[in-house]
């Protein structure tokens, strides 16, 4: 619960998102690729340098990782109510790709390896290739179907709720404004 609070922390508050030692290292990690720290130029460009999309991969959880992250952080992110000038100038693809996987990528790594998250970071970098070995994404991976679909369902289960919860909302405004017009003519009644 606490990584999905830093997650949401660090997509909508450019301040927090400064000061940690993950986007520290993606900022590096643009700037020796030539693109400078605040991802303008990986913005404008068509794509990415391709080393700087090597270094964007979940370490050891490999592609199959990083589909199953994008499909849990759709869950978590929350379309409608994140501005999207929160990561501007990326669209949310890009900053979910070249910075919100690595992220949990490195944060994962630094819980199982119980290591700092820059330590984690060297660590995920160094075991990219493994990881894309050892866990591809595969169009007839099951396992991964189920989790996309599993995630999609959560985000329409709490999608739903949220609706009924604001038509809940809707019906007891109306309902008190109905009552509070009805007091406004008893009163108009009584002091004529």
């Amino acid at each position: 619960m606490a990584l999905k609070q830093n997650i949401m922390n660090i997509t909508t508050n450019g301040a927090a998102r400064e000061q940690d030692s993950m986007y520290q290292c993606c900022s590096e990690m643009l700037q020796n690729a030539g693109l400078g720290r605040n991802f303008i130029k990986l913005a404008k460009g068509s794509s990415a340098p391709t080393q700087v999309y090597l270094n964007a991969r979940p370490g050891y959880y490999g592609s199959k990782g990083a589909a199953i992250i994008e499909s849990t952080l759709m869950c978590i992110v929350d379309l409608e109510r994140t501005p999207m000038e929160s990561f501007a100038p990326l669209t949310l693809s890009c900053f979910m790709r070249y910075f919100l996987v690595p992220f949990i990528g490195a944060h994962l790594i630094s819980q199982n390896l119980e290591c700092a998250v820059e330590v984690a970071f060297k660590e995920m970098l160094e075991s990219a290739d493994a990881g894309d070995a050892l866990h591809p994404a595969e169009d007839s991976d099951e396992d991964l179907e189920n989790i996309m679909k599993t995630n999609m369902d959560v985000r329409r289960h709490e999608h739903t709720a949220e609706i009924a919860e604001q038509r809940q909302v809707e019906a007891e405004s109306k309902e008190a404004l109905q009552e509070e017009n009805s007091w406004k003519m008893v009163h108009c009644l009584v002091s004529h």
